[in-house]
């Protein structure tokens, strides 16, 4: 019996989509320069980051709302650093991926991260308690690919790890996987013979974009100095709050909460209800999506 694992695996177990790779070490002069710069300010000047030191800088970022960017490079980090290519000791995280966190549009993160754990599974054949990289993701592909566990049901909204209990699947493994090429009704033959094929449960629509690869994911973020700001009039928060964005909704929501805490008999107008229950249809449709 012979199971194959693609990154395109990888990316469907956890929700990633698949980019047409650029090399992560083709570093121009201009990224070595930001990077310098990122790490002198929050790392003391050094690369190689510790984990508790990311962990404190993304904490610091997560409360100031005119950070964003700087929250997303420190959230990346953190994952990085705990689940996708943590190294021996696990505290650490090696410098190299610090230039994919400023380019990380240009990286096909599903390579790197599966590609990292199957190196290591391959170099530790015979010491597998050294096995670093994503260690759960063998568990889920294997889930997958045979029919070792039972999948949740009424998740088939959510990226295909979530569909799982990785509890259930380990008891399972544990008990079965011994002797695992004889018990036929574990695995799918027609599956096993595509060899580069997907799992058990064909890919949907959204599953099948995740797994073509698309060219260098270009996301455009305004700079904050061209940034129109969006005011908010105290006096009258509801018609200050038009734009549909994600500031408009904060900064109304900040300014009512103030207007609350300081006025206990304060009664919502009627825009502002109107507004209020807008935002909640709107949250809810997404979710939705």
């Amino acid at each position: 019996m012979t199971l194959r694992t693609i990154p395109e695996h990888f990316a469907v177990t956890f929700g990633f989509q698949m980019v047409n790779y650029v090399e992560a070490d083709d570093i121009d002069e201009d990224l070595v320069k930001k990077v310098n710069v990122f790490v002198a300010n929050y790392f003391a000047g050094n690369k190689k980051t510790k984990k508790t030191d990311i962990e404190k800088r993304m904490l610091e970022a997560a409360n100031d709302e005119t950070r964003a960017d700087d929250f997303v490079k420190f959230f990346v980090m953190f994952l990085l650093v705990s689940v996708f290519v943590p190294n021996k000791c696990g505290q650490t995280l090696v410098a190299k991926y610090l230039y994919m966190v400023f380019d990380m549009n240009k990286v096909c993160w599903t390579e790197v991260f599966h590609d990292y754990v199957l190196d290591s599974i391959m170099t530790n054949r015979t010491d597998v308690e050294n096995v670093v990289g994503c260690v759960i993701y063998p568990l889920y592909w294997l889930a997958e690919m045979t029919k070792i566990a039972q999948r949740k049901h009424g998740l088939d909204k959510y990226p295909r790890f979530a569909r799982w209990n990785l509890s259930n699947i380990c008891q399972q493994v544990l008990s079965n996987f011994e002797n695992l090429e004889e018990k036929t009704e574990l695995w799918s033959k027609e599956n096993i013979g595509h060899r580069k094929g997907s799992f058990l449960l064909q890919y949907d629509e959204s599953e099948m974009r995740l797994a073509d690869p698309v060219d260098e994911v270009e996301i455009v973020v305004p700079d904050e100095e061209n940034e129109v700001p969006v005011k908010v009039d105290e006096e009258n928060v509801g018609a200050s709050s038009e734009a549909n964005s994600f500031k408009a909704k904060y900064q109304f929501a900040r300014a009512l909460i103030e207007k609350l805490r300081t006025n206990t008999t304060y009664v919502l107008s009627k825009e502002e209800e109107s507004l209020l229950a807008k935002y909640d249809a709107e949250d809810r449709e997404q979710q939705l999506v």
